[in-house]
């Protein structure tokens, strides 16, 4: 009997050595200091640093994927101090209460031109559910997403009535493994 089980237990280990051996595992890939995230907001154009996160991705693998990113939004720069330091006022990014922009993936999907993610933003404490396209391409063990989208201001509880248009975002994200 205690030899049955002991084989049970080997045979057990080994298939599932085996199955772990052979399933796709989506890439981790590293964020590279050279990314730029850039908004437009009205006449206002700025750029965000402070990226750091969790980038999964494999385009034969999309559900294997996810991004769980943030920013730093003590790095937000509109080009000059005044329109900086008003952009991390209270009634607008209000910094000292949030200090992080935050994403993190649902799902993902192939589109025509590339993929389409869907996910949780956090703005000022604020969640709201986002998708955006973006593309991405691939060398070796580097690669480049890149993407476009645009939010509402007043869906995160941001006050601006010069941008009610909404804001931009641009980002161009290189990545290695």
């Amino acid at each position: 009997m205690k030899r049955s089980i002991f084989i049970l237990s080997l045979a057990l280990a080994a298939f599932t050595a085996c199955v772990a051996f052979f399933i796709p595992v989506a890439p981790n890939w590293n964020i590279d200091s050279k990314y730029s995230v850039k908004f437009t907001a009205g006449s206002f154009k700025g750029s965000i640093k402070g990226l750091k996160g969790s980038i999964v991705f494999d385009e034969n693998d999309l559900a294997g994927a996810s991004f769980t990113v943030k920013f730093d939004v003590n790095t937000i720069d509109l080009g000059n101090s005044e329109n900086t330091n008003q952009a991390k006022d209270k009634d607008r990014l209000d910094v000292k209460n949030h200090t992080y922009i935050d994403f993190t993936s649902t799902t993902f999907s192939k589109t025509g031109k590339g993929y389409e993610v869907k996910g949780s933003l956090t703005i000022k404490g604020v969640t709201k559910s986002i998708s955006f396209p973006f593309t991405f391409a691939k060398k070796s063990k580097a690669g480049t997403f890149k993407g476009s989208f645009k939010i509402s201001p007043a869906d995160f509880g941001i006050a601006e009535e010069e941008i009610s248009s909404g804001i931009k975002i641009d980002f161009v994200i290189p990545v290695k493994q």
